[in-house]
C-alpha cells in the first residue's frame, strides 16, 4: 500500500470518529445517551407552557430523563406531541400522569411523572396521560384573588367610612351633635340632681324605711305563724268547693232553666193580650176609662172646695134662727152641742 492511499485511509477514519463523536456529542447534549438503553414515551398537550427539548423529567421529584422532542400537529388542531425518554431503570406504571409544571421560581419547565401505582407497565412508545400544571401566575393570581376581594370590600368599606365622616363634619351635623351633647349634658345633671334627691329622701325617711321593713318583717312572721290557720282555712274552702260540686246544681239550673221558660210564656201571653194583665197591658179601653174618672174626681173635688155649700147645708133652730153650717170646726160649742141633738132627733 503507498503512502498515499494510507493517507487517505487515516484521513477517512478520522472523519468517520469524527462525525460519530458529533453525532454522539449533540445526542448526549441533548440528553440522549447512546451506550445506555432508555425508555421513549409520548405525551399529548393543548399547550406546553415554555416547555423545551431538554427539560428535565422527574418521579416524586427525583430526574429520571428528559424531553428528547416536541413536534406539532397541525392535524389535530395544533397539538404538541412531546417525546420523554427515561432511564432503562425507571418504567412509567399504567394510568401514570405526565405533568408540565413550574421546577423553580424563574419558570424553568419541567414534565413529572405522577406514578398511578398499578404492577402494569406501559411499554416503550405509549402515550401518557397528559396534564398542565397552573403557572406560577396564575398560581399567585389564584392565591391572590380572596385578598383582592378583602381589599376591595375594605376599600368599599373605606369609602363608606369616609362618606359617614364627611356626612359627621359637614354643618348641620355638627350642629345636631352639638345639641345632642348638650342634650346629654343635661341629662346627666338632671340624672345626678335625682340622684342627690333620692340619696336625701333616703336618707330622711330612713327610719320610715326601717318601720316599714319591720312591718314587712312582721306580717311573714305572722304568716309564719298562721301558717296552720292559713291551711286550716284552704282546707275549708276546698272543703266548700267539694260540697258544691256535691249538690245537685245540674237539677237547680234545669229549675231555673224551668222557670225562665215559664215566664217567657207568661211574657209572650201578656204581650198576645191574653188574660185580664194582658188585655190591661195591650187595651187603652181600661187606661181611657180611669184616666176619665180620675179627671172626674179631680173636677169634683174642685167643685167641693169651692162650693162647699152645695153638699154641706145644715139648719139649725136656735130661738127661730136658721144656721147654715159650711165648716162645724168655726162653731162654738153651744152650737155644736145644738147640732148633736138635731141629728141624734133625726137618727130616731
Amino acid at each position: 500500500m503507498s503512502k498515499q492511499n494510507r493517507k487517505y485511509i487515516i484521513t477517512g477514519v478520522l472523519v468517520v470518529v469524527i462525525l460519530g463523536a458529533s453525532y454522539w456529542g449533540f445526542n448526549f447534549l441533548k440528553g440522549n445517551d447512546l451506550f445506555n438503553k432508555q425508555h421513549t414515551y409520548h405525551v399529548v398537550y393543548d399547550q406546553i407552557e415554555g416547555l423545551n427539548v431538554s427539560s428535565p423529567v422527574t418521579m416524586n421529584g427525583f430526574e429520571v430523563g428528559q424531553v428528547s422532542n416536541i413536534k406539532m400537529l397541525t392535524d389535530r388542531d395544533s397539538k404538541l406531541l412531546v417525546t420523554i425518554t427515561t432511564e432503562e431503570n425507571y418504567v412509567v406504571p399504567d394510568s401514570s400522569i405526565a405533568r408540565i409544571y413550574s421546577k423553580d421560581l424563574m419558570g424553568t419547565k419541567a414534565v413529572g411523572i405522577e406514578l398511578s401505582g398499578k404492577s402494569s407497565m406501559h411499554a416503550d412508545g405509549d402515550t401518557l396521560l397528559g396534564a398542565t400544571e397552573e403557572s406560577l401566575k396564575e398560581q399567585v393570581s389564584m392565591q391572590m384573588l380572596p385578598i383582592k376581594k378583602q381589599a376591595e370590600d375594605l376599600m368599599d368599606e373605606m369609602k363608606t367610612a369616609i362618606e359617614v365622616v364627611g356626612y359627621i363634619f359637614n354643618e348641620e351635623t355638627q350642629n345636631n351633635l352639638k345639641k345632642s351633647f348638650a342634650s346629654i349634658k343635661r341629662t346627666v345633671a338632671y340624672l345626678e340632681t335625682s340622684t342627690q334627691n333620692l340619696d336625701s329622701l333616703m336618707t330622711q325617711e330612713k327610719s320610715r324605711i326601717a318601720a316599714i321593713l319591720g312591718n314587712v318583717e312582721k306580717i311573714t312572721n305572722n304568716l309564719n305563724n298562721n301558717s296552720e290557720a292559713i291551711t286550716n282555712t284552704i282546707n275549708n274552702m276546698s272543703d266548700l268547693s267539694d260540697s258544691l260540686k256535691a249538690a245537685n246544681i245540674a237539677k237547680t239550673l234545669s229549675d231555673v232553666d224551668k222557670a225562665i221558660n215559664d215566664l217567657t210564656v207568661i211574657t209572650e201571653k201578656i204581650n198576645s193580650g191574653e188574660g185580664s194583665f194582658g188585655q190591661l197591658v195591650n187595651n187603652d179601653t181600661l187606661y181611657n176609662d180611669l184616666q176619665r174618672a180620675s179627671k172626674n174626681l179631680d173636677r169634683l173635688v174642685w167643685d167641693i172646695r169651692a162650693n162647699p155649700e152645695r153638699y154641706i147645708n145644715v139648719k139649725l133652730i136656735d130661738l127661730r134662727r136658721d144656721v147654715q153650717v159650711v165648716d162645724e170646726s168655726m162653731l162654738n160649742k153651744r152650737d155644736k152641742k145644738r147640732l148633736e141633738r138635731k141629728r141624734e132627733r133625726m137618727a130616731e
